[in-house]
């Protein structure tokens, strides 16, 4: 995993922890993951070296993440998630 990946990824950790979210349970019910997918984003193991999209989109989604989380995430997301271009988006509708 990238320098940049892992430092973005611990800064949703830390901003979890900084929000009050301690224990695994209350960090999983923030980012609304399961525990286990929620243990490997504040653990920075994740098998691909990257969270996917989907993870990313159901963070973002959570009513309950909080805003200095949220900002972590976006950043995370504009660093490692590609912009999606129009002939992105041509070849996901085909």
């Amino acid at each position: 995993m990238s320098k940049e990946r892992s430092a973005a990824l611990f800064a949703i950790s830390k901003a979890l922890i900084e929000s009050g979210r301690v224990t695994l349970d209350a960090q999983a019910r923030a980012l609304g993951l399961p525990r286990s997918t929620a243990w490997t984003v504040v653990s920075c193991k994740h098998k691909l070296g990257r969270l996917s999209q989907g993870t990313i989109q159901r963070m973002l989604d959570s009513p309950r993440l909080p805003a200095g989380v949220r900002a972590a995430v976006e950043a995370y997301a504009a660093k490692v998630c590609p912009p999606v271009t129009a002939s992105r988006r041509r070849r996901a509708a085909l």
